[in-house]
């Protein structure tokens, strides 16, 4: 028997077998999580561009064991960002929070949406970065929760006079929208 010729009809039906794996496997999860990730990105930018929202963050807890609970350590990093201020979402990474900001967490685990005034927040990091970027008014919606991470969005204003009705209206649609996304895991 000659072994080139077994060599490649080996090769051939390698090729052929590969081929094959690649052209109708099904898609595996990275390729899902891929346009989630292209979704929530164009959702974000979507809420940027009314005009009326200055920056949109979407946020998870970690370094927890559900929950979050006063008394213990709680860390918060940025997911992905839309905003019309300086970009400083590079720094919302592995943020230890404080009682004020792990209070406001089960606020909001407690009613899935919370209403935010910074000048009525004690002094508190969330006041303290809130005031640093110049956002007056925040909304916050809680999104999903695993055995270890609570994922929520902010909306976040420098004028008071944004929050309108049809406004919350757009923001409440983009926040099922996202829901959506961030529930796929649960299924």
């Amino acid at each position: 028997m000659d072994y080139t010729t077994l060599i490649t009809g080996i090769a051939a039906a390698a090729s052929a077998v590969a081929v094959a794996y690649i052209r109708y496997r099904k898609p595996k999860k990275a390729t899902t999580s891929i346009q989630d990730i292209a979704d929530v990105n164009t959702t974000l930018n979507s809420l940027v561009s009314t005009g009326g929202v200055d920056r949109v963050m979407v946020l998870h807890t970690h370094n927890g064991t559900g929950r979050p609970s006063p008394g213990f350590p709680l860390k918060v990093s940025s997911l992905q960002t839309a905003t019309q201020l300086p970009n400083l979402d590079s720094l919302y990474r592995d943020i230890l929070v404080d009682s004020v900001y792990v209070h406001t967490l089960c606020d909001l685990i407690e009613h899935s949406k919370l209403k935010i005034t910074t000048s009525d927040l004690p002094p508190s990091l969330l006041r303290t970065v809130y005031e640093r970027e110049g956002i007056t008014h925040s909304r916050w919606y809680w999104l999903a929760t695993s055995n270890t991470r609570i994922y929520y969005i902010t909306v976040g204003a420098t004028s008071d006079r944004i929050f309108h009705t049809t406004l919350d209206f757009t923001i409440e649609l983009a926040v099922a929208h996202l829901r959506s996304i961030f529930s796929k895991d649960k299924r």
